[in-house]
């Protein structure tokens, strides 16, 4: 499946000065709004994180020491009333530290990201209009592993979009846009990747210094045929000029929707498309050796479904689909503290289907209800596995319930079989010196599961308002009954105090625990 966000910030409060201060056991944030000039306003956001924090009190093995914090700046101004103006600002950084005096599982990283974007949005009339971009930014990754593993990564962009939307007809809503970016990326990657057997390893040395400019554009179509039928026509092209010699340097990717409503409470849907996927010259798969970009992976999705409302605060939607994918990029990898399993996927697909129901049973109390089956498998080296995320049914039901005024209760229960997993099999091997060492293999790929996932989420919020300001707070606890759900199984080497010999072991590593949370947050 795949999937589009629709981002859109917050506009700030024009009227008068506020300030939003909140509190939990995992973030502190701020926000702090007002006008600026007669048809202005300004928003600051920050964040930080303290994770790190929590993780120093709880009783686990690992040495985890995760930071995180970013600020978020807008402001706005009407210049006419067709014509408004807002520029965006958005910076984040986030460090970890993983077991720093472990020299064989040890991560030191940083990554820092900024971004400042302006828009001018010109209406014509109330059914045209344009928005108009233009935004640079960076990012940088400093990363070390083990003895001297680096990965360094520094890009920077910059670029414009344009947007335009015209009703026409009463019948049409036409929509197109253009894209152009210039984008500069360095990585220097010097990693030693161990491979199966006894303290083996494999050297990959990858140094790219590229720049180059890419283009996309799109046109679409929503043509209203009849009051009970719809058509959606539209297509993508994307030109990347810094790919490597010799390759096709664009794509297009025509794409078609109907809707057809026979009654009024029923609609039916159907949908093709050709989509693509660019490697951008910020996402070379450097750790596959790869240096160069080549052509885009490509998708083509067939989807039909249906939405039924027998009532109008009672939905019931169902989808089915099937998707092939082809010029995959990268290999199957696994990650953990066990070896890295490379499998040079040649094509995949996935079908299934997805049920979603909501119902809102009074004006105290709503829930929702949605269901999955999937099936998702690729061809690597002439043979059929699952591929990585392949789950075969996920659950999960959710309600909230206002039982007294300004009280809330919300209930969230998730639940899905799991995913593919490789066998590790983990034995000792006698070294001529007498020593004990551990060699690591692995069983047929994905030839297993992981156990099962489910968890019951609680959390009660109070809202109380005051002249002047208000005052919310919320108790959530995560994993309610406490279950035990597995993040992976890895290889472990373990020294036997008694004996001073090496123990070779394959441990389950948890996801959290129970973890209760609160949290509080002050407007002015």
């Amino acid at each position: 499946m795949s999937g589009v966000f629709d981002i859109t910030a917050r506009s700030p409060n024009t009227e008068q000065f506020s300030a939003n201060f909140g509190v939990d056991l995992i973030n502190a944030t701020a926000t702090l709004e007002g006008p600026l000039f007669e048809n202005g306003g300004w928003l600051l956001s920050a964040r930080r994180g303290y994770i790190d924090l929590i993780l120093a009190l709880m009783d686990i093995d690992e040495d985890y020491k995760p930071q995180y914090a970013d600020v978020y700046g807008k402001f706005t101004y009407q210049v006419t009333q067709a014509d408004t103006v807002t520029l965006n600002g958005l910076y984040g950084w986030d460090k970890n530290r993983i077991r720093l005096e472990d020299i064989d599982n040890n991560l030191d990283s940083q990554y820092d990201n900024s971004t400042v974007w302006a828009k001018w949005r010109h209406t014509f009339g109330g059914s045209h209009w344009t928005d108009f971009f233009v935004f640079a930014g960076t990012s940088a990754q400093d990363r070390m592993t083990g003895k001297s593993d680096i990965d360094n990564r520094d890009f920077r962009f910059l670029g414009t979009k344009a947007e335009f939307t015209a009703n026409l007809f009463d019948a049409h809503t036409f929509r197109s846009g253009v894209k152009w970016q210039w984008l500069t990326a360095q990585y220097q990657y010097d990693v030693q990747e161990r491979q199966a057997g006894v303290n083996i390893y494999k050297p990959i040395l990858v140094d790219v210094d590229n720049s180059g400019s890419d283009i996309s554009a799109f046109l679409q179509d929503e043509w209203q045929l009849h009051p009970k039928l719809a058509l959606n026509v539209g297509g993508h092209f994307v030109y990347q000029q810094y790919r490597e010699v010799g390759i096709q340097r664009y794509e297009i990717g025509p794409r078609v929707a109907l809707a057809v409503k026979p009654v009024n409470n029923l609609v039916l849907r159907g949908a093709w498309g050709l989509y693509h996927q660019p490697v951008s010259l910020m996402g070379v798969p450097v750790e596959d050796g790869i240096e160069t970009v080549g052509r885009a992976e490509q998708a083509v999705h067939y989807v039909i479904g249906a939405e039924y409302t027998p009532t109008h605060n009672f939905l019931v939607r169902v989808e089915g689909y099937y998707n092939t994918f082809d010029n995959l990029v990268g290999r199957l990898r696994e990650f953990g503290r066990q070896n890295q399993i490379f499998a040079a996927p040649e094509s995949a697909d996935a079908k299934g289907f997805d049920v979603f129901m909501t119902h809102t049973v009074s004006d105290r109390l709503a829930w929702t209800l949605g269901y999955a089956y999937g099936i998702a498998e690729e061809i690597a080296g002439g043979e059929t596995i699952f591929r990585q995320y392949d789950r075969r049914h996920s659950f999960a039901v959710s309600s909230n319930y206002q039982f007294a005024p300004l009280w809330h209760l919300y209930l969230s229960w998730r639940f899905h079989t799991g995913e593919p997993r490789t066998p590790l099999i983990h034995t000792e091997v006698r070294l001529p010196d007498g020593g004990i060492a551990c060699d690591r293999q692995f069983g047929d790929t994905h030839s297993a599961r992981m156990p099962a996932y489910h968890s019951l989420d609680f959390r009660i919020t109070k809202r109380n308002p005051y002249r002047r300001w208000e005052l919310s707070w919320y108790f959530q606890i995560l994993n309610l009954y406490n279950h035990r759900n597995l993040d992976q199984y890895a290889f472990s080497e373990v020294r036997n105090e008694e004996t001073g010999t090496i123990e070779c072991a394959i441990e389950e590593e948890p996801l959290f625990p129970i973890v209760p949370t609160l949290g509080v947050t002050m407007r002015f």
